[in-house]
Order: structure tokens, then C-alpha cells, then sequence
């Protein structure tokens, strides 16, 4: 019982929302509609559907979360299973240079300065690359392939003749599945609800998201 009322609470705003798009305006107008529309209008979203601005939108936020999180991805892993491995010799000097990064930041001008100075200021890479490696990513991804992957594992693939490229791809990658997944999903939320990077870096219409 206590759940079905949670669940109730919980979906009283969407069912109203729902019923305040549907209904007459001014219905809405006078505040009459509680629960369930009164009379029936549909106007609003022939509106928002006819916008061209709508569906080029949500074609940019598509390819911001796609690219970016593909890209995040791949550099993510790139950076944690070397520093993985126990025989890294800089593991160290990068861990540290990976760690300041988490607790000091060059703040909004510095990073406005180096996207101009890039040369990708007002294009779609704007959004991407400053965004393309996450330190704690790294960390957690870092920590799965120590803890959760065997050792013995990969010294025998080692042992077999196995280059460390393989090894990730053949061994590490298809038993790293949950982590790999979990951090795709951090990646590609974050892109999607990205506002204040495409509201800093593209002042042209034509290349902002939805949430703009």
C-alpha cells in the first residue's frame, strides 16, 4: 500500500502534465483542469512538431551523446588499463597529473580561451572534445580492471603471446561489460542534458541542442 501511494505521488505530475497539454486553454487558462483534461486541443503540439528548429535540435543533441560518448569511451579505457597494470612505469606521475585535474580547475575563461585558441569555438566539437575524458571515469574503470579482472588471467594470455591490445580487446573489454555500461550511461546523460557548454560555445542556432 505504502508503494502504490508512492507510486501515485509519483506519477499525479506527469498524468497532469499530460492532461494540461490536451486540454482546452481556457480551461488551463482558469486553472479548472486537476487530474483529468477538460475538452480536447492539441494545438500546442502541432506547434512544437511543425518547429524546424525541434527536430534539428534533437539531430544535434543525438550526435552530441552518440560522438561524445563513443569518444569518452574509448579514451576512458585507453587511459585506465595501463594504469592498471602494475609493470606501467609512469603510473604514478600520471595518476598524480590525473588527480590534480579532479581537485583544481582553470575555471570558465581558461576554458572558453582554449576552445577559441583550438579553433573549434561555434562547432560541434566544442561540445565534444572539451568533455571527452572524465578523471573519476578513469579512476572507476581503473579500479574495476584491478579488482575484478583476474591476474592470472592475463598473465597467461601473456604467456601465450598476447600484446597488451589484445589483451584488452579479447580479454579485458568483453569481462568489463558492467562498468563499461555503467559509464556509458554517466557519458551519454551528461551530453544529453548538456546546456551550459552549448550555450557558451554555440551561438549559432543551427548547432544547439535541445536544451537550448
Amino acid at each position: 500500500m505504502v508503494l502504490i501511494f508512492a507510486a501515485v505521488i509519483t506519477l499525479y505530475p506527469f498524468v497532469y502534465s499530460l492532461s494540461m497539454s490536451i486540454s482546452d486553454p481556457e480551461m488551463v487558462i482558469q486553472q479548472k483542469v486537476r487530474l483529468f483534461p477538460i475538452g480536447f486541443n492539441v494545438r500546442s503540439y502541432s506547434m512544437v512538431l511543425n518547429t524546424p528548429y525541434l527536430w534539428r535540435s534533437y539531430y544535434n543533441t543525438l550526435w552530441y551523446t552518440v560522438i561524445g560518448t563513443l569518444l569518452n569511451l574509448v579514451l576512458t579505457i585507453a587511459a585506465a588499463y595501463p594504469l592498471s597494470r602494475s609493470n606501467f612505469i609512469l603510473k604514478k606521475i600520471f595518476t598524480l597529473f590525473i588527480t590534480i585535474t579532479m581537485f583544481v580547475s582553470g575555471g570558465i575563461i581558461p576554458l572558453f580561451i582554449l576552445v577559441s585558441k583550438m579553433g573549434i569555438y561555434n562547432t560541434r566539437w566544442a561540445i565534444v572534445l572539451p568533455a571527452a575524458v572524465n578523471a573519476f571515469n578513469i579512476f572507476l574503470m581503473r579500479v574495476y580492471f584491478q579488482t575484478s579482472i583476474p591476474k592470472e588471467l592475463i598473465e597467461t594470455a601473456t604467456i601465450d603471446g598476447c600484446n597488451d591490445i589484445r589483451i584488452l580487446l579479447k580479454i579485458i573489454l568483453p569481462l568489463s561489460k558492467p562498468i563499461v555500461s555503467v559509464i556509458a550511461l554517466f557519458v551519454a546523460v551528461g551530453f544529453w542534458n548538456n546546456y551550459f557548454s552549448a550555450l557558451l560555445f554555440l551561438p549559432n542556432a543551427s548547432l544547439q541542442p535541445i536544451t537550448v
